[in-house]
Parts: structure tokens; C-alpha cells; sequence
């Protein structure tokens, strides 16, 4: 009974307030983030490229031709080139507008859709836990939440791992 419940009221809320893109506002099906043109204009990165910059060829000994012989670097990932449209999404996520038009969910739901996408690209096994970094007490009471905690929350989640905020602690 709850179920039929929910998934009726669910039914009226998509009526009254059909599922959009998060970058650009057009209708998108249930279980999208974003429409097929703004997916289509993401800046990718070669499924190629280094794993560890993410800018070279990759080499057959995995090792990078850019990078030094020690590098601490395992990986470094991201799921598309931050230029225009991706970096005003981020710009309105790290910097939600002020009043009720912050709490607009299309921000979030398109960095966490990134998010999703830069673990889909990861090499290697999957992480133990997840840690994000820190924000300086300042900051995080100017913003009112932690931007790197939200990426890491939605990259958790993906991965089904544990997330633990507390893991590094900021000291200046």
C-alpha cells in the first residue's frame, strides 16, 4: 500500500514538475541528469590519454613520458576538461546563489553526475574509503558546506565504499 502510495505521488510530482537537465533546464527522463545535447557537448578526455595526467598518450609501460621517475601520483582522474559548460557548473556549485534560489538541485545533481562519470574512467581497483579534503573552518561557515564533501559523498556512493570525513584534519 505505502509503495502504490509513493510511486503515485512520485507520478504527480513528475506532472507537475517534469524531470529536467540540471545544466540547462530542458526534459529529461526519469533517471537522467542531463539532456543529450548538454552529454553530447561535454569537453571528454580521450579514453587514450595517461592515466596519470590524463593529457598524454598512455605509454605500454603505463608509466607517463611527462611525469618524473618517482611519482607519488598513482592516478589522477576526471571525467571531462574543465572549460565551459563544466566549469559554470562547478562555479555554481562551490557558490550557490544566495535565498531559496541556492538550494536549486542542478548543480549538485550535474557534479554528481561528473563525479559519477570520472569513476567510471578510474584505473585500478577501487578504493578502501573515500577522503575528502578539508575546509578551513572560515570558509566552510561563509559557504555553509564543503564542496570536496559532497564530490566525495557522490564518489562513495558509486563505488559502495565508506566515506570518512574526518580522515585528514586541515591545520592552516
Amino acid at each position: 500500500m505505502a509503495f502504490r502510495l509513493a510511486s503515485r505521488l512520485d507520478a504527480w510530482i513528475d506532472a507537475l514538475l517534469p524531470p529536467a537537465c540540471a545544466a540547462c533546464r530542458a526534459r529529461v527522463g526519469p533517471s537522467e541528469v542531463l539532456c543529450r545535447e548538454c552529454v553530447r557537448n561535454l569537453p571528454t578526455i580521450s579514453p587514450l590519454a595517461c592515466p596519470r595526467c590524463q593529457m598524454h598518450p598512455r605509454s605500454r609501460s603505463g608509466r607517463c613520458p611527462a611525469s618524473p621517475r618517482r611519482d607519488p601520483v598513482d592516478a589522477s582522474v576526471a571525467a571531462v576538461w574543465l572549460e565551459p559548460p563544466v566549469s559554470e557548473w562547478i562555479r555554481a556549485f562551490k557558490y550557490p546563489a544566495r535565498g531559496l534560489r541556492g538550494l536549486a538541485p542542478g548543480p549538485l545533481a550535474a557534479v554528481a553526475e561528473l563525479a559519477r562519470r570520472a569513476v567510471a574512467r578510474a584505473p585500478g581497483p577501487v578504493p578502501d574509503v573515500v577522503v575528502p579534503v578539508p575546509l578551513h573552518r572560515n570558509r566552510l561557515r561563509q559557504r555553509g558546506f564543503n564542496p570536496a564533501l559532497e564530490i566525495a559523498r557522490a564518489v562513495a556512493r558509486e563505488v559502495d565504499v565508506p566515506l570518512v570525513p574526518t580522515a585528514l584534519v586541515r591545520l592552516r
